[in-house]
């Protein structure tokens, strides 16, 4: 197999793990969940992007570069979106979703201008590496839950390599062209691309395996305080579990404690 054909097997590759991903978490969204709902139009995004970056050369070079990019840069707004809510990361909105448009905005201006597109490019993917890197940073001080470490994993390595590519390019070590030709960059990147895009699905479920188990607890302990007639024990643990430095677990084992003590 020759190294075109090799590559745009990588590019079919992403494409139906995204939609895949993309279509069973919006199976399981259906129309009450809007959480998963936003989940599942972030993955979505992913295999549209690659279609754009796949088609680079048969269609005009607007739709391949600004839309290929612009798509990608919304997919990440929504993923640092996705995760502000997920772990209740308080951060402004406009620091989201103002770099999409821009982004577009400026593959459109730069689209005659090769070395300047790579530039913007890199300061972009930069800036979505830091915003989402400290948003995942975050997560994990406030929820120490195994699938937040899990996301955290996939958040920073392709973080890293966001980095790594800019720093590579405005030094001059790199032309910032390498994953766009076939090579052992490129397929690097695509590789490194869907094994995070994974891990990341897999954090997601785990995160919201363990929220399930922790929703299970508080009910039953919901129902030892109706028992026992000790409604305070039960506002004192739903406040507890809205405090998210610690993990539902915690909470419970701590309020618990109290339900069970010698009364006053």
């Amino acid at each position: 197999m020759d190294s075109v054909a090799q590559i745009q097997s990588l590019y079919i590759v992403n494409m139906l793990v995204g939609m895949t991903l993309a279509s069973c978490i919006a199976f399981v969204a259906g129309r009450r969940d809007r959480d998963l709902a936003l989940w599942a139009l972030a993955f979505a995004l992913y295999p549209i992007g690659f279609a754009f970056f796949g088609l680079r050369g048969q269609i005009p070079d607007l739709f391949s570069i600004a839309l290929g990019n612009g798509t990608l840069a919304l997919m990440f707004a929504l993923f640092t979106e996705g995760l502000c809510r997920l772990n209740r990361v308080p951060m402004s909105r406009l620091l989201i979703w103002v770099p999409p448009p821009f982004a577009v905005l400026g593959f459109v201006l730069l689209q005659d201008d090769l070395t300047a597109r790579v530039a913007h490019g890199a300061l972009m993917t930069s800036y979505h590496a830091i915003v989402v890197g400290y948003v995942v940073i975050r997560s994990v001080m406030l929820n120490r839950g195994r699938g937040t470490w899990i996301i955290f994993a996939a958040i920073m390595a392709s973080s890293l390599v966001f980095l790594v590519r800019a720093f590579s390019f405005f030094t001059g070590l790199t032309s910032g062209l390498d994953f766009l030709t076939p090579s052992l960059s490129q397929t690097v990147y695509f590789s490194l691309a869907m094994m995070c895009l994974i891990m990341f699905a897999i954090g997601l479920l785990v995160t919201y395996k363990e929220r399930a188990q922790a929703e299970a607890m508080l009910d039953s302990v919901r129902l030892g305080c109706a028992t026992m007639a000790r409604p305070a024990a039960w506002a004192a643990l739903r406040k507890g579990a809205l405090a998210t430095r610690f993990t539902w677990d915690d909470v419970v084992r701590r309020y618990v404690s109290e339900l069970y003590s010698p009364r006053p």
